[in-house]
């Protein structure tokens, strides 16, 4: 890259010769030559791979396409850096004013050099390119791209040599995901989202662990619907689970239907074909295309119209350099025009450079890979999760359709169950704190109807104001009833509060307990009064506060079953009337 381009792009958006300058492609070529093994010594010209890739001014919807510019990028396969750049832009503000009042527009640095459609701008410039970089005494080769375009038939329809093109396995990934889910509307039942992606991840594994050998590949690919159709004569041992140990085989996916399997089979075979498997063996990517597009969307919003001016034009070369110069083009463009970059900007542009190549390196790893997959499955999970609770939230025009209760009623949130840790209570360091728990069912999300303790001779009482229905069967037992939203005890209203200050109130009175660690001891509490009383902590987030004085729990229904073996029964009631000789009161 010639940095005098770039600055006079940046400050004085000068274009040269009708091309968009600010870009060398000596430079890109040059370091792709010195790299590529095919350099030869007789000074003919220098066989090069590239990658190539449009981005767009504007956000597209996949149905339309209808950007008034774009920029196409030629970036050297082996180097990563930009080679060459071109614009094509079908607007320009001074030619649409005089335009606008019928009269001829003046002399002008007009920015439209485009008059066709949005679709026909990619192989346009893709052929340009290409024959810019064989005017600089190169061959190019090879030409990775996406299959969305004509652009390889108009380079070889142009160009007096063989040019191979190698297909983008990103997109090819994406477009066999939506042939795939194409076929899944017509077998929903017995063709799922986990069984698509799990073929396409199958599909990705053939192509890249046999890169550069057309013939395993296409051998690998015609054994995947076999293979997910339990028939593994087309198999090969080395991935096949069932070759290598049948008796422990599990299959990830269970297809079964012979229709499917047909229509599968025929999306795959495209592939086996000799055209086509030749494009996917050297497992070509435009990922550093898609990078230097996000960079020119960074500096040119889609959101903004930039490309009727020359304003785009100077936005486009400053992502040019960044992507070829790092963040240390703004330092360099300073210092060619006689600035002083300042310590503030040196010292950023070299943490920014740092960043990036650190991001690189990281990124490049298996380790992140995982990474970042497990957060996605994670995040994927949530998502599902967290969209059956919620029921429907949105949906296109749901407010037209008639919704019914269960539509808008949220799940509540599942049961943590806590971890049980044995603790040795004997040693007198413990104080011990009998609790009870009154509920509105026997739900684990039930609602707490009342909290009652007792500490030697201190009593602690409260009852909680419900804000769910009570189960009439919990009425029947416990007396708690709700009348004109106030909380009644046998008929009689009771004061009560919020189940958020009832906790509160609990927590404030264990804490005025003498000693520093307390156990709570309660009737059946491990499996009903404990995991719901720590379930209403956490939604209230009140467990840590009630952990720093509670240490644990303690339950007595096990203790009188081994003292008193021969009861019929072990409840509250019947322990009061056999062993105290008195009646129990409920609340």
């Amino acid at each position: 890259m010639v940095l005098q381009d770039v600055t006079r792009a940046t400050i004085k958006y000068k274009r040269y010769g009708g091309r968009y300058g600010g870009i060398d492609p000596g430079t890109g070529i040059e370091d792709d030559m010195h790299e590529n093994i095919s350099v030869s010594n007789s000074g003919d010209n220098v066989p090069v791979s590239v990658k190539y890739d449009m981005g767009w001014q504007k956000r597209g919807s996949g149905r339309k396409y209808n950007s008034k510019s774009g920029v196409g990028s030629m970036i050297g396969h082996l180097t990563g850096k930009l080679i060459d750049l071109d614009l094509r832009s079908t607007d320009c503000r001074i030619c649409s004013y005089w335009e606008g009042k019928g009269k001829e527009q003046p002399k002008h640095n007009c920015t439209r050099n485009w008059y066709g459609t949005s679709k026909a701008m990619e192989p346009d410039v893709g052929l340009s390119l290409v024959q810019n970089i064989e005017e600089k005494g190169c061959t190019v080769a090879n030409v990775i791209m996406d299959d969305d375009t004509t652009t390889i038939a108009r380079i070889r329809s142009q160009i007096d040599h063989e040019v191979d093109k190698w297909s983008d396995m990103g997109h090819t990934r994406v477009q066999l995901g939506n042939k795939l889910y194409k076929i899944k509307e017509k077998y929903k039942k017995d063709f799922t989202a986990d069984d698509i992606a799990h073929l396409q991840k199958c599909f990705m594994y053939a192509i890249q662990s046999h890169k550069n050998d057309p013939k395993s590949i296409a051998e690998n690919i015609s054994a995947i619907i076999p293979h997910s159709f339990n028939c593994h004569n087309q198999c090969n041992e080395s991935w096949c689970k069932y070759l290598q140990n049948p008796d422990k085989y599990r299959p990830t996916i269970k297809l079964n239907n012979p229709n499917l399997k047909v229509e599968l089979e025929s999306v795959f075979m495209k592939y086996v074909e000799e055209k086509n498997v030749n494009k996917l063996a050297p497992c070509g990517s435009t990922k550093d295309n898609e990078s230097f597009n996000n960079m020119v969307a960074h500096k040119a919003p889609k959101n903004k119209h930039f490309c009727a001016s020359e304003s785009l034009e100077s936005r486009v070369m400053c992502a040019a350099a960044q992507k070829n110069l790092n963040f240390d083009y703004i330092t360099q463009i300073n210092e060619e025009c006689g600035l002083s970059p300042g310590k503030h900007t040196t010292k950023t542009s070299k943490k920014l450079t740092r960043k990036r190549k650190l991001q690189n390196t990281l990124k490049g790893t298996t380790e992140f890979k995982r990474k970042k997959i497990l957060k996605l499955n994670v995040q994927r999970q949530k998502q599902v999760v967290g969209e059956v609770r919620e029921g429907v939230t949105y949906q296109t025009a749901v407010d037209i359709l008639p919704t019914s209760a269960a539509d808008i009623t949220m799940i509540s949130a599942p049961i943590t169950i806590p971890i049980l840790n044995s603790i040795n209570v004997d040693d007198g360091a413990y104080a011990r704190v009998f609790f009870d728990l009154e509920t509105s069912s026997l739900a684990m999300d039930c609602d707490i109807l009342q909290i009652s303790a007792i500490y030697n001779d201190n009593l602690f009482n409260q009852y909680v104001t419900p804000t769910k229905s009570i189960n009439k069967y919990a009425s029947e037992v416990t007396g708690l009833t709700v009348s004109h939203n106030f909380l009644c005890y046998n008929g009689h209203r009771v004061d009560s509060c919020l189940p958020q200050q009832a906790l509160q109130n609990f927590i404030f009175w264990l804490h005025n307990i003498p000693s520093h660690k307390l156990i709570l001891f309660g009737h059946n509490c491990r499996r009903f009064d404990m995991p719901r009383l720590v379930n209403t902590l956490q939604q209230y987030h009140l467990a840590a506060s009630f952990s720093e004085k509670v240490s644990g729990f303690t339950d007595t229904l096990p203790l009188f079953r081994a003292k008193f073996p021969d009861l019929k029964s072990h409840k509250q009631e019947q322990l009061a009337h056999t062993i105290l000789k008195s009646t129990y009161m409920c609340p």
